[in-house]
């Protein structure tokens, strides 16, 4: 419908790492077997993963469909991981407790989104 009314630049996005989302770790992150190394859930980001390989290979399929379509395939996943294990470097104090830690990681990259759509918006 969206190529039909004229359509032709889309941004598309990934997951990010659901396995690493505050509610998710506190529902089902009481074996901590089930964490990995960033205390995330493993199986959750592993789903996602999974996903975004549809999603990127969905991506690919419509750029070889409609030649005239600009598919823009952005990977949220690896950027909410990377300020997630690397959340010091950005500014962040440690968290007390790994539900923490990825909520205070993922409001940081809520910022710098914005601050990226408001600098394309604008140039």
């Amino acid at each position: 419908r969206l190529y039909d009314s004229g359509a032709r630049n889309f941004w598309i996005h990934n997951t990010g790492p659901l396995g690493c989302l505050a509610q998710n770790v506190a529902t089902f992150g009481a074996d901590t077997s089930k964490l990995d190394e960033l205390g995330c859930l493993r199986g959750h980001n592993q789903a996602a993963k999974a996903f975004n390989l549809h999603l990127q290979a969905f991506c690919s399929k419509l750029k070889g469909q409609y030649l005239d379509v600009n598919v823009i395939y952005v990977d949220i996943f690896t950027i909410k991981s990377n300020l997630i294990a690397n959340y010091s470097k950005h500014g962040y104090a440690a968290a007390t407790s790994v539900i923490f830690k990825p909520i205070i990681a993922v409001q940081g990259l809520n910022n710098l989104l914005w601050l990226a759509v408001d600098m394309e918006v604008h140039h």
